[in-house]
């Protein structure tokens, strides 16, 4: 039995010797100055994002598959798992090598080092773990080996995929090579983010000195460009971002996105497609919105996040070839920073379509292929800084054209004003000596016009009472009585008669000379009322003074349906009852009792006016007097004037607050603070109306 169980054990480990003859370890000797990993590599894929552990895919019968064409594995799009594995053997001196996998995108990447069927190394590295948690701090997954002598090893690396475009650069190097490999790619790198930073700075500086906006779109396009290209060579996880795990999965679809979308900014701008190539103008358009809606898809996970790899590879080259387009129709009509445009857009086509083979896993990775974008772009941005250039040139050229014709426009322009002018002069002195003789007409006519209405002014003051009342003195009365023209509108009234005082004021239709007249015509039929009455009654006088100013301007009829009229206050105080009677058209009266504002409401039509709809009915209020009640009547334009901090009208309100304040006032200090009141209020602005205000003291 025992020896049954011994043969058995010899020919499974005869077997699983065999099995790994066939795989060729990679020999290493004192002599080795390389070592060719990809016709020793053996991959398997993982269908259906299933899993295996190192243990399984490590016995000697799991189904690995030899690296077809000997060449870096590329996987194309994909998110399928991978496993890959090789045989390492040391036959000679004990041997440090580095194994550097040089391509930065991978999620999740594990590395194991099995002997013998024990696992004596792992390390688990990706973008989907914080930089600072790598051994070996580079931009490319780099691991330090120890080999024994005469010790053979098998290397396991396990790569997780999320539809990035994949593949499996392996390299095992001395550290000498290393650094010569370094240096190689420095200096490689080091020329193309020179020329990066070039354009920046132009950008920049010729925005800033010619404020345009297409200066602006470049820059936009330079730096996304340049944040793509820092994220395709795994230095900006290393150094702009190595703790933001999300933001190193998600850079390359986003700032590809706004790099494209960008560019087709720029070049609508530069090239002047609205109006020299309209036909791909629209097309462009649609383009950067497909681009914007790919670029807020890559800020989610799969599927979204996929499509976005995806289709902004395809759409990279779509729009490419659109400018390209609309570069050679813009050329054949003669516009020169165009030129730069055709020949930087077809080396960067070139170099986008090695990319593209490359990603889909048409083409091998080689040097051409890997960094076929960064020189594509590097000649694309050199030529775009040339058109910059050049369109400065051509607006500096159409600048000087344009000064050179307003020159020669300004020149003409002289000569002709010139001549003009000698015209004019020679017009002026007629139409001087014409305008002079005109203006002495017009000052003898303006002088007759003033004078004319300085004398009826002199008329409708004489149609005025004089303030030769006896019981009305300065000390319990008084009348604000301040005209917008020389001759008002309004106009007051007061007399006494059998004990009884009659006060009235009146605001007539317009102001001026029409007003005026309306005056006049209302003071006069009020006088004959007057001396026509038996017994007073303030709404009696209200109702007769209303049919003799529409008997007087001929309002009973539609043949003349003129609104002209007057609002009017009458206020009748008996001094021996010390009672008071208050009947207004249009106009109310106030009462100041104790610094308490009393307010009496008129009717709601004027005096005068045809509307044969309305029956006039003028309303009576019979008022017990207290000594110290202070009575005012007024017009409307007092409220009414505009001035004050916001320019805006008095108010009646505040006009209100203001007869409170000042009714304990002597009635000569009331006239002079109300005065000066409505002058602060106006300011600079003229006045708007006729002013009346008049103050009674019980």
């Amino acid at each position: 039995m025992k020896k049954s169980i011994s043969i058995s054990f010899f020919l499974v480990f005869a077997l699983s010797k065999l099995i790994f003859a066939q795989q060729e370890a990679i020999i290493l000797n004192d002599t080795s100055s390389s070592f060719d990993v990809y016709k020793h590599l053996y991959l398997y894929k993982e269908e259906d994002k299933k899993t295996h552990t190192i243990s399984e895919v490590s016995k000697a019968n799991f189904p690995f598959e030899l690296n077809k064409g000997a060449t870096v594995p590329n996987l194309g799009f994909t998110e399928n798992n991978f496993w890959f594995r090789f045989s390492v053997k040391n036959n000679w001196t004990p041997k440090k090598l580095i194994l550097e996998i040089p391509y930065p995108f991978f999620n999740q990447l594990e590395v194991n080092v099995v002997k013998q069927g024990k696992i004596t190394f792992r390390e688990t590295v990706g973008d989907h773990f914080p930089f600072s948690k790598r051994k070996i701090k580079n931009k490319n997954f780099i691991f330090e080996l120890d080999f024994a002598p005469n010790e053979e090893v098998q290397i396991f690396a396990h790569i997780l995929c999320n539809g990035e475009a994949t593949s499996f650069p392996v390299r095992l190097l001395k550290s000498i090579e290393l650094s010569e490999y370094y240096y190689q790619e420095q200096l490689l790198l080091g020329f193309y983010y020179g020329v990066l930073l070039f354009a920046l700075f132009l950008s920049f500086f010729l925005g800033a000195s010619l404020k345009e906006s297409i200066n602006f779109w470049y820059f936009l396009y330079i730096l996304s460009i340049g944040i793509f290209q820092l994220a395709l060579d795994g230095l900006a996880f290393q150094y702009l971002w190595p703790n933001n795990v999300w933001l190193a999965n998600h850079i390359i679809p986003l700032a590809g996105s706004a790099g494209i979308f960008f560019l087709l900014q720029f070049t609508q701008r530069l090239l002047l497609t609205k109006k020299l190539a309209p036909q791909i103008y629209t097309t462009l358009n649609i383009v950067a919105a497909i681009v914007f809606v790919f670029f807020i898809a890559s800020m989610f996970n799969n599927p979204f996040y996929s499509w976005s790899l995806k289709g902004l590879n395809l759409l990279g080259l779509i729009a490419n070839l659109l400018v390209l387009a609309a570069s050679i129709i813009v050329f054949r009509r003669n516009y020169k920073p165009a030129r730069y445009f055709l020949i930087a857009f077809s080396l960067l086509i070139f170099g986008i379509l090695l990319a593209l083979l490359k990603n889909f896993g048409i083409l091998p990775r080689v040097f051409v292929t890997e960094y076929g974008i960064q020189m594509g772009s590097a000649i694309e941005i050199i030529f775009l800084s040339f058109a910059l250039s050049e369109r400065v040139k051509v607006l500096k050229d159409e600048k000087t054209e344009v000064q050179n014709l307003l020159l020669e426009q300004y020149k003409e322009n002289n000569r002709i004003q010139a001549e003009i002018n000698i015209e004019l002069e020679r017009k002026v002195e007629e139409r001087t000596f014409e305008i002079s003789e005109q203006n002495k007409i017009i000052s003898e006519k303006n002088k007759d016009i003033t004078d004319s209405i300085n004398y009826a002014k002199r008329i409708q003051e004489a149609l005025l009472p004089r303030e030769d009342v006896k019981r009305l003195t300065p000390e319990n009365f008084f009348v604000l009585y301040k005209p917008r023209d020389i001759v008002s509108g309004d106009f007051y009234w007061f007399e006494e008669q059998n004990g009884m005082l009659i006060f009235c004021v009146a605001d007539c239709t317009g102001h001026g000379v029409p007003g005026a007249l309306m005056s006049m015509i209302g003071a006069t039929n009020l006088r004959q009322i007057l001396d026509e009455a038996i017994s007073f009654n303030a709404a009696d006088i209200l109702s007769r003074l209303d049919k003799r100013i529409i008997e007087s301007l001929k309002q009973q009829s539609e043949l003349n349906p003129t609104k002209d009229g007057m609002d009017t206050a009458i206020c009748l105080i008996d001094t021996n009852k010390n009672t008071a009677v208050f009947a207004g058209a249009l106009r109310p009266m106030v009462l100041i009792r104790e610094n308490e504002i009393i307010s009496y409401s008129s009717s709601s039509y004027s005096i005068g006016g045809y509307n044969p709809d309305i029956k006039k009915e003028f309303t009576n209020h019979e008022i017990e007097l207290k000594k110290g009640d202070t009575i005012y009547m007024f017009s409307d334009g007092y409220a009414d004037q505009f001035g004050g901090p916001k320019n805006k009208k008095l108010m009646i309100k505040k006009f209100k607050n203001s007869l409170s304040e000042i009714s304990n006032f002597p009635m000569a200090k009331q006239k002079e603070y109300l005065h000066q009141l409505f002058e602060d209020w106006r300011g600079n602005n003229e006045q708007v109306d006729d002013v009346l205000v008049m103050g009674i003291k019980i």
